[in-house]
């Protein structure tokens, strides 16, 4: 059975603990929201050069009649 110094002395510690367990669950979430972020930046860099090949391939039917 603990001893109330060694309970007293824990507190501090789990105080500690949760500090940490937020930082870590704020850079968490930071990164989630870069990634995020990314991936849609690519998805739309795809649809433009997508487009863009689209535009290259009617002119190109436009210009072979």
């Amino acid at each position: 059975m603990p001893t109330e110094k060694q309970i007293l002395s824990l507190e501090p510690r789990e105080v500690q603990m949760k500090e940490i367990q937020s930082y870590i669950d704020a850079k968490f979430e930071e990164r989630e929201r870069q990634l995020i972020s990314m991936a849609r930046e690519i998805r739309a860099l795809k649809k433009a050069q997508q487009q863009k090949k689209s535009f290259y391939r009617w002119l190109k039917t436009f210009f072979e009649k």
